[in-house]
């Protein structure tokens, strides 16, 4: 009798194996063959649970946003945390917790791929990135208003601290790597220096 394999545990499976691929091999230098291989699948299997490589990523990106909005809402509802410290672990999410690549890497990879190439999944990202920033953003606002963080632009200020996580990104590309958490709390440090003195 075959075996009754689980469509969605079956794609969850193929997507942790693809994502220590991509990690070490970054985007553009993982093969379809390599993904296939990571799962002890042939090509034509991991057809019938992803159309290529570019959907295989993306459901790993789209994994790392429900895995950063339940950390979001969790540390939103966390009432002991002021709004630095909240700030602060979803930063820590963003740089350190991809399976050894950070989300913000792993977003920077993809998107470099798909500016030029895929207009659909572009929007899909901006949309995902704009959702970050706004949650930092909004985070920012409530420190302000509570009297917690000096009076400031919090979109500006939200953009300028996403960046900072970008640049540490920026720095595997540049074959200058960093400790994720030494960056981490350079970064926290940072973004302490908005607090009320």
């Amino acid at each position: 009798m075959p075996k009754v394999v689980d469509y969605e545990e079956r794609k969850l499976h193929i997507a942790s194996k693809a994502m220590q691929v991509f990690s070490e091999k970054g985007y553009y230098n993982t093969s379809l063959e390599d993904l296939s291989d990571s799962c002890n699948m042939g090509r034509t299997t991991l057809y019938k649970y992803f159309k290529n490589k570019d959907e295989i990523y993306f459901y790993i990106l789209e994994l790392g946003m429900t895995f950063y909005r339940i950390k979001y809402d969790d540390t939103n509802n966390d009432n002991s945390m002021t709004y630095i410290e909240k700030i602060a672990s979803q930063l820590e999410y963003l740089i350190m917790s991809l399976n050894g690549q950070s989300v913000s890497q792993a977003f920077l990879d993809f998107w470099l791929m798909v500016r030029h190439n895929h207009s659909e999944i572009e929007d899909k990202m901006v949309r995902r990135y704009n959702e970050i920033i706004d949650g930092i953003s909004y985070w920012l606002e409530k420190g302000v208003d509570s009297g917690q963080i000096e009076p400031l632009d919090t979109n500006s200020t939200a953009v300028i601290i996403l960046g900072m996580v970008e640049a540490i990104s920026l720095q595997e590309l540049s074959k200058r790597s960093l400790d994720p958490k030494t960056a981490y709390e350079s970064v926290v440090k940072l973004v302490n220096g908005l607090k009320v003195c």
